[in-house]
């Protein structure tokens, strides 16, 4: 799964990011991606997206802190931008060499504790349609596999045939029949629940 895959980024952005990364090396922290990101494809919307799907968690500040920070970083970049563009430079910056006056360019991080596992998750799950990091499901994994007699992979394989199956949900335990049932427009498949109570301390 590549960044296009998030929500909200596109093959144009993940192209453009690519393209900045091979031609002026790696990013080396998240205001030096939206530094060299500015007046690109990559707008605040994106940048949001990829800090929920963890795309900036290599670095120092936890998602938590660059989502409460990102809008006000952003909007300082490009006001920079548009005063350097206008020639509004101050006495201060006169003899500088551009990269010493990037470099004393401060940015403001509304520093926060970093969200919960779960809260994590779901961002993951919301921006990719899967989860990275762990699984919501993660801390059950022993007492899950003392009861389970097939995973969902077993599941997917056995789609086709008529057979019972016990499997976990919401930390109940069902029996699945998969049937076929007749209707007036001709002959379709059902699947059927049956609630079966077992152990719930999970």
């Amino acid at each position: 799964m590549d960044f296009g895959s998030v929500k909200n980024v596109g093959t144009a952005v993940v192209d453009t990011i690519v393209k900045n990364r091979k031609q002026n090396g790696e990013f080396k922290s998240f205001t030096d991606f939206c530094e060299r990101m500015q007046g690109e494809s990559v707008n605040k919307k994106c940048i949001e997206s990829l800090i929920k799907a963890g795309a900036f968690d290599e670095f120092e500040q936890t998602r938590s802190t660059l989502l409460a920070s990102f809008e006000t970083i952003i909007d300082t970049i490009n006001d920079t931008s548009k005063k350097t563009m206008q020639g509004q430079v101050t006495m201060f910056d006169l003899g500088k060499t551009e990269d010493e006056k990037i470099e004393n360019m401060k940015y403001k991080f509304t520093t926060l504790k970093e969200f919960d596992e779960k809260e994590l998750l779901s961002m993951e799950k919301e921006m990719l349609g899967i989860y990275i990091s762990g699984h919501p499901l993660e801390k059950f994994r022993k007492n899950i596999e003392k009861v389970a007699t097939i995973n969902t992979l077993q599941m997917i394989q056995m789609k086709e045939q008529n057979d019972f199956s016990k499997i976990c949900w919401n930390n109940k335990f069902y029996k699945e029949k998969i049937y076929k049932e007749k209707h007036f427009n001709g002959i379709y498949d059902s699947r059927r629940f049956i609630w079966k109570h077992r152990d719930n301390s999970i």
